[in-house]
């Protein structure tokens, strides 16, 4: 996460994103992974990564 927060090249922020929300769910922090998806799919451009992103988030909340 560290390394994540280290990155300031706004390029790099859909994939810094993805990631954090990736590290918050394998910590259990459904909340914050939520969040971060959703801020990685404000910026993303790719459809497909997009699908990909919603798919994480749509799992999550049907876990609920």
């Amino acid at each position: 996460m560290n390394i994540l927060e280290n990155i300031k090249d706004d390029n790099w922020k859909n994939i810094v994103e993805n990631m954090k929300g990736d590290i918050f769910i394998n910590q259990k922090n459904k909340k914050e992974a939520i969040k971060s998806w959703k801020n990685s799919l404000l910026i993303e451009n790719s459809n497909a990564s997009k699908e990909i992103i919603q798919m994480k988030i749509n799992e999550q909340i049907q876990e609920n």
